[in-house]
C-alpha cells in the first residue's frame, strides 16, 4: 500500500515520520481540492491540481530527527528524479535575499559556511543525506539551509542544535 501511493517506504525513514510523496506517485494532481487547506503540513501552497496527502510534490528541502550535539539527523531532498541537488549552510539570513532570474530566491547570509552535494535524486525524486551533528555544536545554535535542485532553489529550512 505505502508503495502503490509513491511514498518513501523504507522503515527507517517511517520510523522518523518522514511522509513526503515520491515522484511517479499516483496521489500527485490527483485530489478534489474543494476542501484542501492553502497549505500542506510544511508551508509549501496548494495549488490546484492538489496533490492527495499532507504534502505537496515541489522542491523542498526539509531535516528528519532532533539535532543534538553528536547526534545524526537526516538532510532531505524532494525534487524531479535524477536532479542533481545541493545544499548550502549559513548561520545567518540575508536582509536582502539575492532573486537568480527562473531559479528562485537565494535567502542565505554569505559566506555560505559548508555546500554539498545530495544528488543525483533517485527515481523517487527524493534524496537523503546524514549529517552528524558535532558533539562541539552549542545547544541553542541556528542553522538554515538552503538547496539548489535541477534548475530550483528550494525552501529555507531552519535546523535548532538542542
Amino acid at each position: 500500500f505505502v508503495n502503490a501511493l509513491g511514498l518513501d517506504g523504507n522503515a527507517s525513514t517511517w520510523a522518523d515520520n518522514d511522509y513526503h510523496i515520491t515522484a511517479g506517485s499516483p496521489c500527485i494532481a490527483a485530489a478534489d481540492n474543494t476542501y484542501a487547506p492553502a497549505m500542506d503540513f510544511e508551508g509549501d501552497p496548494r495549488l490546484p491540481p492538489t496533490d492527495i496527502g499532507v504534502d505537496e510534490f515541489v522542491v523542498h528541502l526539509y531535516h528528519v530527527g532532533d539535532a543534538v550535539p553528536g547526534g545524526t539527523i537526516s538532510i532531505g531532498v524532494v525534487g524531479s528524479p535524477g536532479d542533481m541537488a545541493f545544499v548550502y549552510l549559513s548561520f545567518e539570513l540575508a536582509d536582502d535575499p539575492i532573486t537568480v532570474p527562473s531559479w528562485g530566491v537565494f535567502r542565505l547570509e554569505f559566506p555560505i559556511v559548508a555546500l554539498w552535494a545530495i544528488g543525483p535524486l533517485s527515481s523517487s525524486g527524493v534524496g537523503l543525506q546524514p549529517a552528524v551533528i558535532p558533539i562541539s555544536a552549542p545547544v541553542g545554535l541556528t542553522i538554515y539551509l538552503q538547496a539548489a535542485v535541477g534548475h530550483t532553489l528550494s525552501n529555507v529550512d531552519v535546523i535548532e542544535i538542542e
